[in-house]
């Protein structure tokens, strides 16, 4: 998948859109929805802003862990963006849209399909552009999903002491 770059022109646009910008997008649409949104809405924007700090704490630690060379320094490949050759587990984009998509997963909002949607591609597209393996992806996706996790965990304590 690292070397289909130069196969379609469309598909070159469509990934290095999808690697590199989708994710403003995404935070976009959750930013906006939460403030102009229904109830759900709101409360999904408030779950993303909890999950950032689990999100941030555990990207900073796995690569500690887990230091994973990204593809373009192991396979003689050129990454169709430029990326600094820092460890690729997880990928940082995939664990921020995951946890944006999942934020809004959690409350059933109606952008949730389509974040979900945004998720995947921004994860492919990091394997297609040539800086990500798909398990790196996988593993942002999962980190998110943890952070969101950890967060809908702790704003139920937090509300149950409060009551």
């Amino acid at each position: 998948m690292f070397n289909l770059g130069g196969t379609s022109p469309l598909l070159r646009v469509l990934a290095v859109f999808g690697a590199e910008y989708l994710i403003f997008l995404i935070f976009t649409i959750v930013g906006l929805a939460g403030l102009l949104g229904k109830l759900e809405d709101r409360k999904a924007l408030v779950l993303v802003i909890l999950a950032i700090p689990f999100a941030a704490i555990f990207t900073k630690i796995i690569p500690l862990i887990i230091s994973e060379p990204r593809p373009f320094t192991t396979f003689p490949i050129v990454p169709l963006i430029d990326r600094p050759a820092t460890p690729s587990f997880p990928s940082l984009h995939a664990t921020w849209t995951a946890s944006a998509a999942f934020g809004l997963i959690f409350y059933k909002t109606r952008f949730a399909l389509l974040l979900l949607i945004f998720m995947l591609w921004v994860g492919l597209s990091r394997i297609f552009v040539g800086v990500h393996y798909p398990l790196d992806v996988l593993g942002g996706f999962l980190v998110g999903f943890l952070a969101v996790f950890l967060a809908w965990q702790t704003k139920n304590f937090i509300g149950r002491r409060l009551t």
